[in-house]
């Protein structure tokens, strides 16, 4: 693939590449894709340049876009196997083991590119897992339990 254009804008570079919308705001954010030139435009020897490092670009970027709170927390279950209680995304968050991307009707949104990497279930070598990554406790349906409103709100999706 080669630049077709003399220049190009943000959708027209991101299109051509194959990427989506979010992949190439990330690739931006991130310093994959070089910045616009004074008139907000790539030029085709910069599209040229980024064509022979999108193998790269791909892999940094990932396939999974920035979530909410609540998402991630679904998506790390999933991928780990394991039940996360709710506020488990925005203590990793907190501890620096979970990037954040933004903050939307007082939760977060974290970036997805993290969790295109392997899975990490197999966790023999590594670390425990973080204290609040414990299984959920199984309570019984006639306790009357209700959990507690502000653990619920920290855990909604952006």
């Amino acid at each position: 693939m080669t630049a077709t254009l003399k220049n190009y804008g943000p959708r027209q570079f991101g299109n051509q590449l194959g990427l989506t919308e979010w992949q190439f705001e990330r690739a931006l954010r991130l310093g994959l894709i070089p910045a616009t030139s004074q008139d907000g435009r790539w030029s085709a020897a910069v599209f040229n340049e980024v064509v022979a490092r999108i193998g790269t670009i791909r892999e940094q970027v990932g396939t999974v876009p920035d979530v909410g709170a609540a998402r991630a927390e679904a998506h790390l279950a999933e991928r780990l196997g394991i039940t996360l209680n709710p506020g488990t995304a925005a203590e990793l968050a907190r501890r620096g083991h979970l990037p954040v991307r933004g903050n939307s009707r007082a939760t977060f949104c974290t970036a997805g590119s993290p969790w295109s990497a392997a899975p990490t279930a197999a966790r023999s070598s590594g670390p425990p897992a973080p204290a609040t990554c414990t299984p959920e406790r199984k309570r019984p349906a006639s306790s009357g339990y209700a959990m507690p409103t502000s653990a619920t709100s920290s855990a909604r999706a952006c």
